[in-house]
């Protein structure tokens, strides 16, 4: 069985080697005949760990996946969204799982009308909106699918226990990691893409608790140094416990509309 799932990652099984080494820019392990691709070695030795375990390549993505979300902030997270695609080599049949964002019931069609100020050609068509609030701010947020996406995928066809593939998530996010090079690059890039897209220093600092995460006292983080973020941890451990429901009907979703609210 192979799967590719969101955040640029990968777990195959026999069979599946081939195809998940030529991702690029990606760092792979293999194990018991598997292996592992994501962006970086923390995430994809958490992946490692499901298979030699006894998981399968299902096992493998949710636990790569959710070390993902605290080692790359800027394109993974429980607020993110994505698809996978599953292939089941005896079955010889290929499952996609569709758990991209979803706009939220107050949204209109016209809701960045007003606020157009133009067309932006390149690596993606966007518009560009004045303020950047199509980017940031309340009303740039969508209904997160990746972990609805990930319990989906784990329900039909993981093998070991919900909570064991998130356990080495939360451990990264209580006991922190050491901050690669190419991640406090990004902390640190404060120009806007060619495509539009908003720096992630401008991102962070849009409300006092992000900024008090993703910077070191107001300064970006830098190479080498540690970061832990335990209430990260706190959500993980709901997650584990709660599965998906909590995050779209339990605590989780109270505190998101609650500060939606306020």
């Amino acid at each position: 069985m192979g799967a590719v799932a969101t955040g640029s990652l990968g777990a195959c099984g026999p069979g599946g080697q081939e195809a998940a080494a030529l991702a690029s820019g990606t760092r792979a392990s293999g194990a018991g005949g598997g292996i592992v691709v994501a962006r970086g070695p923390i995430a994809v030795e958490a992946g490692v760990g499901a298979l030699r375990r006894g998981g399968n390549a299902i096992d493998a993505a949710v636990a790569t996946a959710f070390a993902q979300f605290i080692t790359t902030p800027f394109s993974a997270g429980v607020g993110g969204f994505g698809c996978m695609v599953v292939y089941d080599a005896r079955g010889r049949r290929a499952v996609s799982i569709d758990f991209h964002g979803r706009a939220g019931s107050k949204a209109t069609p016209d809701i960045y009308r007003s606020a157009l100020e133009g067309r932006i050609y390149g690596h993606a068509d966007r518009w560009k909106v004045r303020g950047d609030i199509n980017q940031i701010g309340y009303r740039s947020v969508v209904t997160p699918g990746t972990v609805a996406g990930l319990w989906e995928a784990w329900n039909r066809f993981g093998t070991r226990p919900w909570a064991e593939l998130v356990e080495p998530a939360i451990r990264l996010a209580y006991d922190g990691f050491e901050i690669p090079r190419a991640l406090a690059g990004g902390f640190t890039t404060r120009t806007e893409s060619s495509s539009g897209v908003v720096p992630f220093f401008t991102k962070v600092q849009t409300t006092e608790a992000s900024a008090r995460i993703f910077l070191n006292n107001g300064v970006p983080w830098r190479a080498g140094e540690r970061l832990v973020q335990p209430d990260y941890g706190r959500t993980l451990e709901l997650i584990a416990e709660g599965g998906a429901d909590v995050v779209y009907r339990g605590e989780i979703a109270e505190r998101i509309a609650a500060d939606f609210d306020g």
